[in-house]
């Protein structure tokens, strides 16, 4: 039997998701520490958190590897403004995420962002205990426990998914700082608004 496929975000017939539920916006900027700049896709409302979700616990790499152009994109601005970097790297999921899903969210994004970039992608990160969704705000300030695996070279692009606190960008960019890399920029796919973080 055959299905069609809908957009997660409002139910219309899509491959993927519709252009209206993933908005092709101007680049959000995020002060977050460790992070020479951060550009963010979207503002995570409803419609966006939705082809989050969809794409992150539905399975759907597809739409990943859809998601991971608008990363490339702002990518882009980043260097356009001076941000340099060699090598795309990535903010890992929890074990137990990893588990759950049967794959990181985030190695996704930084392979297909890395493709279509024409750089190397790598992984340099591990993360230690569980996720942090549900956690208090204090917890998700402090940001997950994260180390390197190896030296990463000097200049590195972070991407991450979702950005609320800030977190798990700066405990990230502050174990590949501590690693060796001299200048950390990062890519989000959306930022929660910080009165709702």
């Amino acid at each position: 039997m055959f299905f069609e496929r809908c957009c997660p975000g409002c139910g219309q017939p899509a491959r993927t998701f519709c252009g209206d539920c993933w908005p092709d916006a101007a680049p959000i900027s995020v002060d977050v520490a460790g992070l020479d700049s951060l550009a963010a896709v979207a503002s995570y409302d409803d419609r966006v958190a939705a082809v989050v979700i969809a794409a992150k616990n539905g399975g759907r790499r597809d739409i990943l590897r859809v998601l991971a152009r608008s990363l490339a994109a702002r990518s882009v601005a980043l260097r356009s403004a001076g941000c340099e970097f060699d090598c795309v790297t990535w903010v890992p999921a929890s074990p137990a995420q990893r588990q759950a899903r049967g794959f990181d969210q985030g190695r996704v994004l930084a392979r297909s962002t890395a493709r279509a970039l024409g750089i190397p992608h790598r992984r340099f990160l591990t993360r230690r205990g569980d996720a942090q969704k549900g956690g208090s705000r204090s917890i998700r300030l402090a940001g997950p426990d994260v180390r390197a695996t190896s030296s990463p070279p000097p200049r590195l692009l972070l991407v991450d998914d979702v950005v609320t606190t800030g977190g798990s960008m700066s405990t990230s960019a502050a174990a590949l700082r501590a690693a060796g890399a001299r200048h950390v920029c990062g890519v989000a796919l959306a930022v929660v608004a910080r009165s709702q973080a």
